[in-house]
């Protein structure tokens, strides 16, 4: 039965974009085009490289002339580092360890140790949703030196593997780390303690003459006297401990002591040679600062938290196989790679042993830009591995030095410029590839229908041009035109991917006059609620399907909604233009009154 339609005079894709509900640059999370597949040839990576490395000889021999910088970066479509770059001292190193530092060096990237359980557990199948004591039932019997309730006890019943892993657990940060047992005197505000009111061992190196290494029996005896931080689930708190409950339940699952686990089914089928569980190695590896700082401290029970040691080389081909799915199938990738909570700051949130940093400031469109960031810091040392992965980019950063040069904050603001400097080339990269493959003029003579993509300083692919049957649909019966984006939806075959439409009406102006009256930032971006609510014969009016042919060129864009397969013409007669520098518009402007004189 063929069911009667009423004409509607001008109908357009304007109607997609539902009333003062749709910003422009409002992208969907995710890249908003594939990576650059070459960056290493980009001039633009290039540039920003050599920026880069003067950058960080000028810093490292005016501000930390005492400290080992090793620097690496990876694309995950070409074999090669494009980036891999070391810095040996001015003021030299300990002479026991290395004499030069290259990608072999060794470093300890500490609490980087922290993925590891995480991703055993995964690996296994285990539930980041299972309980605890599930694997650990032993986790009852705690010992805790109160009446139990609410403030004195851990609610281990209620604490999942997930909770563990994203340090959503409430329970404590530490169990060695305690100042009653560190021999300096603090002060009259300290009374004295006997020895049964702190911890009987301590993290050997620390104060080896007086305290033992920890142990697991210490753990299982005393942890319960520290009181719960959070109830589970509140607010995220780092533990330490809770990524060694992690590693006791890989021991339980695999029936495998963790080390050998972590050996045989991560480092050595990734061929991670120089990364230790814990042990240190050799010391003629190793970079080492003139005082030793902790090279070679055994953190005990601890070590699945924060005592590995790794180099640039090792972390790379780490961080190489998530992005490629080597370790984890895709979706389970996704999963581990995504936040889980906030933190008390608007940049940062938590993950499954991640803190997955978040910016706007580092693209023209200003859009969201997340990098799943897993640092380390121990007494000399700092660490960070990097994933971008909406640009598919690796970045480890590892630093050995003394204590005043070799600091946190070095390692947040060396993580900040690379970020900072790498990714808008890499975005132009990826652009200039786009502009080849999706660029240009798409037509279907037969039924009078052309579209155009595109590219330009905003995210994704521009639609500038959408006529189909001889109608604009870019128009509304007001003359008010719609601007349409095109993002990719990671889902795709061989010779086809699907791609999705963000659709505004909104002027830049009308788009600030509605931010101004919410409290809330970036109010105006519902694409969380816009995306396939328009159908028509069970075919969404967002989604375009490029057809790809053998060599995987686009050959065609299929709008399936409308029923016309667009054939690609030609490339598209416009290329981005680089944006006018502030300077640049300052003497066009000079130039412009300078000529209306005359």
């Amino acid at each position: 039965m063929l069911i009667k339609k009423v004409a509607l005079q001008g109908v357009s894709l304007a109607w997609l974009a539902l009333p003062l509900a749709n910003a422009w640059y409002c992208p969907p999370p995710g890249p908003v085009l594939p990576a650059a597949k070459s960056p290493s040839t980009s001039p633009h990576i290039k540039e920003a490289i050599d920026d880069l490395f003067a950058a960080l000889k000028l810093v490292s021999e005016t501000w930390y002339p005492n400290t080992a910088i090793s620097v690496a970066a990876k694309s995950l479509h070409e074999e090669t580092p494009f980036i891999s770059h070391h810095i040996y001292p001015i003021g030299g190193l300990n002479t026991s360890g290395v004499a030069a530092i290259d990608e072999e060096t060794v470093y300890r990237v500490s609490s980087v140790s922290k993925l590891f359980p995480v991703l055993a557990l995964l690996r296994l199948g285990v539930s980041l949703e299972d309980p605890v004591i599930k694997y650990l039932p032993e986790l009852r019997s705690i010992r805790v030196a109160e009446a139990p309730d609410a403030i004195t006890t851990v609610d281990w019943e209620h604490i999942t593997i997930g909770m563990l892993a994203s340090h959503m657990s409430g329970i404590a940060a530490e169990y060695a780390v305690d100042l009653a047992a560190v021999p300096f005197d603090l002060g009259p505000a300290f009374q004295a303690l006997d020895e049964k009111s702190f911890p009987p061992c301590a993290v050997t190196g620390l104060n080896p003459e007086t305290l033992p290494r920890c142990t697991r029996a210490d753990f299982f005896r005393d942890f319960g006297v520290r009181h719960p931080v959070f109830a589970p689930g509140t607010a995220p708190v780092y533990s330490n401990i809770g990524i060694f409950l992690l590693s006791l339940v890989v021991e339980v699952v695999s029936k495998t002591p963790y080390d050998t686990f972590i050996q045989q089914n991560i480092l050595g089928p990734l061929g991670m040679t120089n990364t230790t569980t814990g042990a240190a190695p050799d010391v003629s590896y190793g970079a080492i600062a003139v005082n030793h700082t902790s090279w070679g401290l055994d953190l005990g029970f601890e070590n699945p938290s924060g005592g590995f040691y790794s180099n640039t080389k090792d972390l790379l081909a780490f961080g190489n196989a998530i992005l490629e799915y080597k370790l984890l199938d895709p979706v389970t990738t996704r999963k581990w790679l995504s936040p889980v909570a906030f933190t008390d700051s608007s940049g940062v949130m938590v993950g499954y042993s991640w803190e997955i940093m978040r910016t706007k400031n580092i693209t023209g469109d200003g859009r969201i830009i997340p990098a799943n960031y897993k640092s380390g810091h121990l007494p000399g040392y700092q660490a960070a591995l990097i994933l971008v992965p909406d640009y598919d980019l690796v970045l480890t950063i590892l630093v050995a030095g003394p204590l005043h040069e070799a600091t946190e904050s070095l390692l947040q603001h060396f993580g900040s410029r690379f970020i900072e400097r790498m990714v808008p080339p890499l975005e132009q990269a990826a652009k200039d590839d786009a502009l080849i493959r999706y660029g240009g003029i798409y037509s279907d003579p037969a039924s009078n229908s052309t579209l155009r993509i595109e590219l330009d300083h905003g995210p994704g692919l521009s639609l500038t041009e959408l006529t189909v049957r001889g109608t604009n649909l870019l128009v509304d019966p007001f003359g008010k035109p719609a601007r349409i984006r095109l993002y990719p939806s990671n889902l795709k075959t061989k010779g086809r991917e699907a791609w999705r439409s963000i659709t505004s009406t909104l002027t830049d102006e009308e788009v600030e006059t509605i931010e101004s009256g919410l409290i809330w930032e970036q109010g105006t971006c519902p694409t969380l609620g816009t995306l396939d609510r328009r159908g028509y014969g069970y075919k969404s009016l967002d989604e375009f399907i490029f057809e790809l042919d053998a060599s995987g060129s686009v050959k065609s864009l299929n709008y399936r909604a409308l029923g016309v397969n667009f054939e690609k013409n030609q490339a598209s007669p416009k290329t981005q233009q680089q944006e006018p520098t502030e300077d640049l518009v300052i003497l066009l402007r000079a130039l412009l009154v300078k000529l209306e004189s005359k």
